[in-house]
């Protein structure tokens, strides 16, 4: 409903379309942070336009769509790519849902934006209208081999997260922008386990072109619709599948985040009695949930419930307007990518040929829960030819070192894939190559998708220290009951571990740790209440060092957070005359240092004060006497070892 007032509100933004209020089966579920992320958005992406610039952009678009309906006429089809991205569960298995629950949920779209009669999309509303866009699976990949546009994500990562008012989430920070197909050519649709299992969906809105100080805003490689693979497909169509519920099982999770990615609004505006800039829905004084029956802000009419735009339960939805159809026509005319996107034509089938096996290397997500350990690459066979394959042997190998065979025996039906892991980690920045030579014993029929490499990039391996020994120093707040901890080798075999403690006077933990030489740990700190240690519930905080050098330190966190360190010890082989030292550092090296090499000073917080070059001969010192009196650092690198070991300036 058109309303005159100022808006205060957004342009290109991350739609969180969740429950809100009492939901029948599931935990409350109020989640819509539309305004909050777009402040993230404009500090990220500067020339990213606000909605009044938008819809002052796109709305003489709407004007001639409306008037004359020849802006852009037709039945459009859009090509989806389906990520479906799990952590190695076989096919079926939550979250790894399977390919007919994917296609039930492409089947709902259709019967929605079409308004198909004898299906739950049709309605009899004078104002309901057939949008006259359909989706297609894609046909062909970004490099113009085949595919049944369902593309399987394995990350070693279990949880993904929005990107919140001050924290950009892992989906736009790691999987979208290394996953995502040309968002030019296709709709691309994220199939996720949320960390947050409340939210069920996310979608971009629309850019604005041909505007000076607004073009393009960068955001190509975050475009596209994220949904919880609890609520993708339809129950009714594919009972089979995986679903949550009774609420959200229908499909229309994805509908509704579709209409964002298309330029629709929500049907109450994001306001109370809010402007969706659609006459034809009656103006909504908030979102609705259930299927209930509510005046509209007028009071002449209900509130239009039905609506795809609304938050109410799936079986409710089935409503499209004529005015939601001029607004989409005009944004597919004219917005980036949306333009495109129509003439892609990536849903046209190309020809298959017998014994045609893809390889892809699969991702590795950076940061997870133990960081000292590092997995074999994963990498996935897909059958994309008209014959079962029953064997393949891979090449592969790191950068030009010899080539090594991996023979793959099963079966593997039509679109089919497999997941495999390379018998070896490979070191920083090694390029790992695989390459399929023969399959069912022949040569490959198509050569274009048998080879793939990668950077390998040993996750987050943590920083040495070098110390005998490790504190912890941890200043509970007023919950300690929620605070749990533990400390674990590189092996995940637990060392250390503390709480839950009492909810009485915040009290301070501390314990000396004796670590083993040139091991890594990891250490994770958990919060039941999801608030940290500081600062809803005191001043708390946690840290690791060695005396007044910290290692780690940190309050505030949420559910739990993760720091990785390694530890040498204290050398034995580099050898101090004297120790305190005067204002000359006489030093001797052991048998297993090596001949030259680079000395450094540091200071016990870390701070580098001076760097030399180091002889295992020599017995010049090295003068120190510009140092302040206290503890120091004494590092020795050498083209065979590094050594450290601690002196006192007087």
């Amino acid at each position: 409903m058109k309303v005159n007032y100022t808006i205060v509100s957004l342009f290109v933004f991350l739609i969180s379309f969740v429950s809100k209020g009492q939901d029948k089966e599931e935990e409350k579920a109020v989640r819509c942070s539309t305004i909050e992320y777009e402040k993230y958005l404009q500090k990220e992406h500067p020339k990213r336009a606000n909605l009044d610039q938008f819809e002052k952009w796109l709305n003489p678009f709407i004007q001639k769509q409306a008037n004359s309906r020849s802006v852009f006429n037709g039945v459009v089809t859009i090509p989806v790519v389906v990520h479906v991205v799990h952590s190695g569960q076989d096919v079926g298995q939550a979250p790894n849902i399977d390919d007919k629950q994917v296609i039930s949920q492409i089947e709902v779209l259709n019967n929605d934006f079409r308004k198909k009669t004898n299906t739950p999309g049709h309605n009899t509303h004078p104002n309901g209208a057939d949008l006259e866009i359909q989706f297609a699976l894609a046909q062909v990949d970004p490099l113009g081999n085949p595919t049944n546009g369902i593309d399987r994500v394995y990350y070693n990562h279990v949880k993904w997260v929005e990107t919140e008012p001050n924290i950009k989430g892992d989906i736009d920070l790691v999987l979208k922008p290394e996953t995502v197909w040309d968002s030019s050519l296709y709709l691309n649709i994220w199939v996720v386990d949320f960390k947050n299992s409340k939210l069920l969906g996310q979608a971009q809105f629309p850019s604005m072109a041909n505007v000076p100080g607004l073009n393009e805003d960068g955001a190509e490689a975050t475009d596209g619709v994220v949904v919880n693979y609890l609520n993708f497909g339809s129950r009714e169509i594919y009972p089979n599948g995986i679903y949550k519920g009774f609420q959200y099982d229908k499909g229309r999770t994805a509908t509704h985040e579709i209409g964002h990615w298309l330029g629709l609004r929500h049907i109450w505006g994001d306001s109370y009695c809010g402007d969706d800039f659609c006459a034809d829905t009656p103006q909504a004084h908030d979102s609705n949930l259930d299927c209930p029956t509510i005046l509209s802000c007028a009071g002449t009419e209900d509130e239009m419930v039905q609506n795809y735009m609304d938050y109410t339960d799936d079986t409710c939805m089935n409503i499209f307007t004529q005015n939601q159809k001029d607004r989409i026509r005009a944004v597919l005319a004219s917005s980036p990518r949306r333009r495109t996107i129509v003439n892609s034509e990536k849903e046209k089938p190309i020809l298959l040929l017998v014994n045609d096996a893809e390889i892809k290397i699969e991702k590795q997500y950076t940061g997870f829960s133990n960081l000292c350990v590092n997995e074999p690459r994963k990498v996935s066979i897909i059958n994309r030819g008209i014959n079962d394959i029953n064997n393949v042997l891979i090449k592969y190998r790191f950068n030009n070192q010899t080539t090594k065979d991996i023979n793959w025996k099963g079966v593997l039906k039509p679109n089919q894939y497999t997941l495999m892991s390379i018998p070896e980690i490979g070191v920083e920045n090694d390029i790992l190559s695989v390459e399929i030579i023969e399959v069912n014993g022949v040569n490959d029929t198509r050569s274009s998708n048998n080879f793939a490499k990668v950077q390998i990039i040993n996750t987050a391996q943590p920083e040495s220290f070098f110390y005998d020994e490790i504190n912890l120093e941890l200043q509970l707040d007023n919950k300690g009951e929620d605070i749990t901890w533990e400390l674990l080798d590189s092996s995940g075999k637990i060392l250390h571990s503390g709480g839950p403690y009492n909810d009485n006077e915040p009290i301070l933990i501390q314990e000396t740790w004796n670590l083993e030489d040139k091991e890594c740990y990891t250490f994770t700190i958990k919060d039941k209440r999801a608030d940290g240690l500081c600062c809803d519930n005191g001043e708390g905080y946690y840290q690791i060092g060695y005396k007044d050098n910290i290692i780690i330190r940190e309050g505030r966190f949420s559910e739990s957070s993760t720091k990785g360190f390694r530890i040498k010890h204290l050398s034995d082989q580099i050898i101090l005359e004297q120790n305190p030292v005067g204002d000359e550092l006489y030093y001797l090296f052991g048998s297993k240092i090596g001949k030259i090499g680079i000395g450094k000073i540091f200071d016990l917080t870390g701070k580098l004060i001076k760097e030399f070059k180091v002889e295992k001969n020599s017995v010049k010192p090295e003068i120190v006497s510009h140092l302040s009196s206290g503890f120091y650092l004494f590092q020795v690198i050498t083209e065979s070892n590094s050594d450290a070991v601690i002196f006192v300036k007087k």
